[in-house]
């Protein structure tokens, strides 16, 4: 759905909203802390400000959504893996998608 008909502002607020408080919560637990350190340092190489991870997701706009849902849900990255006989109608259906 929101391939074709995009998001509302207000459904891109409230998730920001939540991701934002999300944030400033896990702020209050010191092994939390210290796991988004470790993490960052892990999959990044190089630490993340709390100021800079909110700005990065003020900038996040419906535009934004609707990009990345269409690369995610982009029909010619789909796979199809089966063990045993196909079961009638699995390809048919993921062809809908």
């Amino acid at each position: 759905r929101i391939k074709t008909e995009g998001v509302a502002q207000a459904e891109v607020d409230n998730a920001r909203a939540q991701l934002k408080g999300r944030l400033v919560l896990s702020l209050e637990s010191m092994s939390s802390r210290m796991s988004r350190l470790a993490k960052q340092e892990i999959y990044f190489g190089s630490y993340q400000t709390v100021a800079e991870a909110m700005s990065e997701i003020d900038s996040i706009d419906r535009d934004s959504v609707v990009d990345v849902c269409r690369s995610i849900f982009d029909p010619e990255r789909f796979h199809l893996v089966t063990v045993g006989p196909e079961a009638d109608g699995v390809a048919q259906a993921l062809e809908r998608i």
